[in-house]
This record gives C-alpha cells, structure tokens and sequence, in this order.
C-alpha cells in the first residue's frame, strides 16, 4: 500500500436506506469515510463507540458500497484498500462501532490472537467433543492441519475409530483399494507430463 492518500474523482458512495454520499473534489475516500461514520451513527457516551446506523453483513459490521464494490466502513476509515493483506481489528468488540479510536490495522494473526484472549474464539470455548468426552490435558491431542494451523483432537474418540478401522477388513480393503488408486492415478498423471 502507498503512503499517499487516494485521491478520488466524481466518485459515488451507496448506502442503503441513506442515498448517496459524493465524494467531495480533492477529498480522499479516508476522508469521505470519515465524515459518513459521523453522519451515520449514533454516539454510545458510556463506551465511546460510534454505532453504525446504516446497514450491516451478516457478520455484523457496518455495509456500504464505494465505486460499485461493497465493502465495510471501518476498512475505508483506515485507509486499507481491497487486497491490502492487512486487516481491521476493533478494540472495543463492537462489530457496528466506527470510531476510528477504536479501529486499527493488523495483520490476521494479530485479529486470531485478540479473539483467543477475549474469549471470543469459538473453538477455544469448547471445553468437550462431540460425543461428550472433555478436553483436559490427558485427553486432548494436537493435530497440524496445515501451516499455522492445529486443532484439538478427543484421545478417546481417535482411539475408538482406529479400533473400528482395524477390526472391519472390509473398510481397510477399501482404504487400501483407494490409496492403490490414486497412486495410480498421479503416476499416470507424472508419465503423461
């Protein structure tokens, strides 16, 4: 992302059930965004935020259109551009708030670790599996998935499919008939190329 602001000529902003802003000559989409926050919302004195009054996405977060390409609010407020690889995090929780003191840029790691330690990451919540069996420290197995990314496996429950697997050979032919397949099939593939 450059360090200057994005200047925008006859540029149109759609909100639903509110109109259309137009972007003011020489004024940055920041800038415009800024001052529809401020018009679109109602102040919460107790807590600061700047809710949103305008539409919201399903994941609660305030909804309007810049340029015919929907987008939230607070991702104009801070100045992040569509494939910007940084993303909003809030610091009051408030999906709807648009007070740019409690918005910042972050990268997504930064927004995972905030939802872990607010206690806002549903998986951590889970304290059982779900056949009922809890997670506690003899009981849980960490799993990689893939780069940076493990999850929780219930001992018992993986103990309890492999028991299954081992005692029915004809899952185990199938299993072996797949994997003969798909060997065959890459290997088709490697000598064609």
């Amino acid at each position: 992302m450059s360090d200057r602001p994005l200047l925008v000529l006859d540029l149109q902003i759609v909100l639903p059930r509110r109109g259309i802003y137009n972007v003011r000559p020489g004024e940055t989409v920041q800038h415009a965004a800024l001052r529809i926050a401020r018009d679109g919302s109602v102040v919460d004195h107790l807590t600061g935020c700047w809710i949103w009054g305008g539409l919201v996405n399903r994941r609660g977060y305030s909804k309007i259109t810049i340029g015919g390409y929907a987008s939230t609010l607070g991702r104009h407020i801070l100045g992040l551009v569509k494939g910007d690889s940084l993303v909003m995090r809030h610091h009051c929780d408030v999906p709807r708030c648009v007070n740019p003191d409690h918005l910042a840029r972050g990268t997504t790691l930064e927004n995972s670790q905030d939802c872990v330690e607010r206690g806002r990451q549903w998986n951590s919540n889970k304290t059982h599996c779900p056949k009922g069996h809890p997670y506690n420290d003899g009981n849980v197995v960490l799993e990689k998935n893939g780069p940076g990314s493990v999850s929780r496996k219930c001992r018992i429950c993986l103990r309890a499919n492999s028991r299954a697997w081992y005692a029915d050979p004809e899952k185990r032919a199938r299993n072996f008939a797949n994997r003969r397949a798909a060997r065959a099939v890459r290997r088709g593939v490697e000598r064609a190329v």
